[in-house]
């Protein structure tokens, strides 16, 4: 289902390119096959101009030197367009998992589903079953799949003791790689040898995998959490809704983390929903890079997993959450944000690739949850107004100054401290949600597969003279 990178980004592929205006370089090298300017090269192609490219005349080459040509002469190879960073803008391939639609006004759908819609009327379970499976459960298989993840809540003993182990200071997100990883040591040998090259017995392997992922999830956090804070969680008790009887991510994370708030279980699941998948983001294409390779389901999430981490993915939620408390009043923070704007600085949660102007939709629904949150007025609020009213004054400053809108992180952050989880495990409940989409990208990538195999565009020297060891100086 998925091509190559190489066609869709064949603008990036290297090529030769003389300097001189006035004759024009042969469109064939000395073999007679590889065509020097052609734009759509195929990987013999691109090993054909390297080897070839001694063979352009030297009445070609300025002063007898390749063009692009190194101090000591070697010939360097150069790209006739920019390249887009990041690869932005290049279309990887078809997929029927989601769509974000940042300009025409769909929005972000999940197969076919307004997120939105999901968010506020079905529970996360529902939409985990939606994109690992392809459709939304009927209540029989709701119920078979609350079963299955009840089963899969419970840590093997040997992963168990592990996670109890690791250190208190540990970051959230090694623990939880960790044990992602830990349980697929234990798990990969029962049952890949009987698989064989059975595409379908692939599917379905890769499904109950993708379910165990889900319950394992919180199940990692909270024994790693529990271990070190146990003294700091509260006695929980009471209703936990209607859905009570059957297995919910948002209730183990309430549950897990001792989680107070009123209401803490149904704004945890719209917040899993939202989360759940975003098409072809940096962690959902890193999984697919490593899917692509055949290795186990296990091998991707952990893949994903590392790459969530990342400051400029999920990591940015903790520094979004400490911009804000570190002002006292919104007019204090609106003067720092012009100074930082001045001095060129990057404000967290600001900034989307796809919602460059339209800004994030998911951020607009979780602002009106945080509202929601303050509107209740219990004894809880305390500061909330004035950090949300600091969190307006911000977005005020940054669309005038910056025509920047805020992204998914920076309500979300306030959401979660209002929730009162710690900020370290913001990134973690990330990845609770998207690990459904994560999963879905590994089951749709392996289905039709072709390995990810882009080129880059080498701008380095070539053809240098070789220097023996006891020869060479530092310089």
């Amino acid at each position: 289902m998925f091509a190559s990178l190489l066609l869709a980004a064949s603008h990036l592929t290297p090529m030769i390119r003389p300097t001189t205006t006035t004759s024009a370089v042969p469109s064939t090298c000395r073999h007679g096959r590889f065509f020097v300017g052609h734009r759509k090269f195929s990987s013999r192609c691109l090993k054909g101009v390297r080897r070839c490219a001694k063979s352009i005349p030297a009445k070609f080459q300025p002063d007898g030197e390749s063009a692009g040509s190194s101090p000591g002469g070697s010939p360097q190879i150069s790209s006739p367009a920019p390249k887009p960073a990041g690869l932005q803008g290049v279309v990887f391939g078809d997929s029927q998992i989601s769509m974000v639609d940042a300009e025409g006004g769909t929005g972000l759908q999940y197969r076919g589903y307004a997120a939105a819609t999901l968010a506020s009327e079905a529970r996360y379970e529902e939409v985990a079953y939606l994109l690992i499976h392809g459709q939304l459960p009927t209540v029989e298989e709701l119920q078979g799949f609350s079963e299955r993840l009840s089963e899969y809540y419970e840590l093997r003993e040997e992963v168990r003791e592990v996670v109890r182990n690791l250190p208190k200071n540990a970051n959230p997100m090694h623990v939880l790689r960790t044990g992602v990883s830990l349980e697929g040591v234990y798990m990969y040998g029962k049952s890949n040898s009987k698989l064989g090259r059975d595409a379908n017995l692939q599917v379905q392997k890769n499904r109950a995998i993708a379910e165990r992922m889900i319950a394992l999830f919180p199940s990692i956090l909270s024994t790693w959490y529990k271990a070190h804070y146990s003294e700091e969680l509260p006695e929980l008790s009471g209703d936990f809704g209607e859905f009570s009887a059957q297995f919910s991510v948002a209730r183990k994370i309430v549950l897990g983390f001792g989680i107070q708030e009123p209401h803490a279980e149904s704004i945890l699941n719209k917040l899993l929903v939202l989360y759940a998948e975003h098409d072809l983001n940096a962690s959902a294409f890193a999984a697919r890079v490593t899917a692509s390779t055949k290795a186990d389901m296990y091998g991707s999430i952990t893949t994903a997993l590392s790459t969530l981490g990342g400051p400029l993915h999920g990591g940015a939620l903790g520094n979004t959450l400490e911009l804000l408390l570190s002002f006292a009043s919104p007019d204090q923070a609106e003067e720092f944000i012009r100074s930082a704007i001045q001095r060129k600085e990057v404000i967290p949660g600001f900034g989307h690739r796809v919602y460059r102007r339209t800004g994030d939709p998911r951020s607009a629904m979780i602002f009106t949850w945080v509202k929601d949150m303050i509107s209740r007025g219990d004894e809880k609020v305390g500061s909330r107004p004035r950090l949300l009213a600091i969190a307006e004054r911000i977005e005020k400053v940054m669309f005038t100054e910056k025509g920047l809108r805020p992204n998914v992180d920076f309500y979300a952050a306030l959401l979660l401290h209002f929730l009162n989880i710690p900020p370290p495990l913001f990134v973690t409940i990330f990845a609770m949600g998207r690990v459904a989409g994560w999963s879905a990208h590994t089951i749709e990538q392996q289905t039709a597969n072709k390995i990810i195999r882009p080129v880059s565009n080498y701008i380095g020297p070539l053809n240098l003279p070789f220097t023996p060891l006891e020869s060479r100086s530092s310089t």
